[in-house]
């Protein structure tokens, strides 16, 4: 039994392993002082997160409450792929670095643009999902090409906006607050590991209907 055990803990370490999602927590209420738009719930971040599957990129968020409680709320994802370049030091944040941008509407419009090549990104209409106050934006990778770093190198920002303002004067927050995050990667797990779960359950299996056999006679 002990080693059935082993066996399916070392697998789940595994399978751990096989699924890294990059993500951060922001506090909730931060909203930066020279922010001017209204304060509303769904422009306060509480998380985000952006993986990348080797074929789509997905970026998403939690805030303060429901996406599109604001009519004119706008959330940016802002991306580094190796030729990011700081925009906001003069409002104290110039360690968020970005190349691209991808934004989404409270109301789930998505768009996008590479700020090196100065084009609009072609992405397909419906690829963003909300769920009261979480939603998610899957983009395909061939949108968002390398600029010297690997997708898992890409550094992320989100920062919400209040539209009926101008200038950094929309910016709600930042999350992080002056930094990027790295985009983790999600993977299927590895025959090997998929192999010792199943090997590992069924051996927990058997030595517990052994056990039962044992009690009943």
């Amino acid at each position: 039994m002990k080693h059935a055990r082993i066996l399916v803990s070392l697998a789940f370490i595994g399978l751990a392993a096989s699924a890294h999602a990059g993500s951060i927590t922001d506090p909730a209420g931060d909203f930066i002082p020279t922010f001017t738009g209204t304060k509303s719930p769904d422009l306060d971040v509480l998380s985000a997160f952006a993986t990348y599957d080797g074929t789509q990129f997905h970026f998403g968020a939690t805030v303060n409450g429901r996406v599109g409680t604001l009519a004119s709320s706008l959330y940016v994802f802002g991306i580094n792929r190796g030729a990011g370049t700081s925009s906001f030091a003069a409002i104290n944040a110039p360690g968020v670095i970005f190349d691209a941008v991808i934004t989404m509407t409270g109301a789930g419009v998505v768009a996008g643009r590479d700020l090196v090549a100065n084009a609009a990104l072609a992405i397909p209409a419906g690829s963003a999902s909300i769920t009261g106050n979480t939603f998610q934006i899957n983009i395909g990778g061939a949108l968002l090409p390398s600029l010297g770093l690997t997708p898992a190198q890409y550094g992320v920002n989100l920062w919400p906006r209040d539209t009926t303002q101008v200038g950094t004067a929309a910016i709600s927050d930042f999350a992080p607050n002056n930094s990027d995050f790295l985009v983790g990667a999600t993977t299927v797990p590895e025959p090997l590991t998929a192999s010792l779960v199943l090997s590992g359950l069924i051996a927990v299996g058997a030595v517990r209907r052994r056990g039962m056999r044992a009690r009943i006679e």
